[in-house]
């Protein structure tokens, strides 16, 4: 059996995979995942069939073009939203998965990458995939999300430019009382060149697939390092800093009790 249609879908961000020698559709998917992949290949004229979480796809007919439609499936109504609480200390430290968001208010460029973020418990407010005319970015709901993450690049997925074809990387900016924290690509050389959609989905469905990879390593971690601490006292401490003095106290805990 061709399992050719589980790429295109992955890279549109569902969180499907190979079980028994079989499409499975993960249970951290969004209430509305399976409904919606069932809209996509019905206007497709793809014939399929669920049983429970396994989707059954007959692949014998299936074109290059639909392969293509499937992976830049364009989004519904881009809002999705991410109550502010969850950008708190608290929620930081409780949550072991972001919340469960529909890939159809996700651009196709970004999808996979977002969803792999919230099966890793790193939880993230907006998302971006810059429509070939701004950059890309996916933002952290909180600064300790965006340190996290940080943290995480550096030890899982220190990608080389010759890995990616953008750099990528977590940036901090002032606006008001407020610090917007995203996770953006740069371009390497020449500022006036055009946004590659199909560069950056690559590159973020790489960075999805090392999330994935390790997301229960990742999850342990958090819960090693930050889970066992009062969450009233740090709560409170970590509510004065400034950025860097939040990425010291992150890194000093993870050097600490990450081992």
């Amino acid at each position: 059996m061709s399992l050719s249609i589980a790429l295109p879908l992955q890279k549109r961000g569902y969180l499907i995979s190979i079980k028994n020698n079989q499409l499975y559709l993960s249970t951290g998917s969004h209430q509305d995942d399976q409904s919606e992949i069932t809209k996509l290949l019905n206007r497709l004229e793809i014939s399929h069939a669920w049983k429970g979480q396994y989707l059954l796809v007959n692949e014998d007919s299936i074109t290059v073009e639909q392969i293509k439609r499937i992976q830049w499936d364009p989004p519904r109504n881009h809002e999705s939203h991410t109550p502010m609480y969850f950008g708190k200390w608290k929620q930081f430290v409780k949550r072991m998965h972001g919340p469960k968001i529909n890939v159809k208010t996700l651009d196709p460029g970004v999808a996979a990458l977002v969803k792999a973020m919230s099966a890793a418990g790193i939880i993230t407010a907006n998302c971006c995939e810059g429509h070939g005319r701004f950059y890309p970015r996916v933002e952290f709901a909180g600064i300790q999300n965006a340190i996290w993450f940080e943290i995480l690049q550096e030890k899982f997925f220190a990608f080389t430019d010759s890995q990616l074809y953008y750099d990528w990387r977590v940036t901090y900016e002032k606006e008001f009382s407020y610090i917007r924290c995203e996770f953006k690509a740069v371009r390497h050389i020449n500022e006036r060149e055009p946004w590659d959609l199909s560069a950056i989905q690559d590159d973020t469905f790489k960075i999805a697939q090392t999330l994935h990879a390790h997301a229960e390593e990742i999850i342990t971690l958090k819960k090693q390092v930050f889970g066992n601490d009062s969450i009233k006292t740090n709560k409170r401490l970590v509510s004065s800093m400034s950025v860097t003095e939040l990425r010291d106290f992150m890194v000093e805990q993870f050097m600490l009790k990450g081992k």
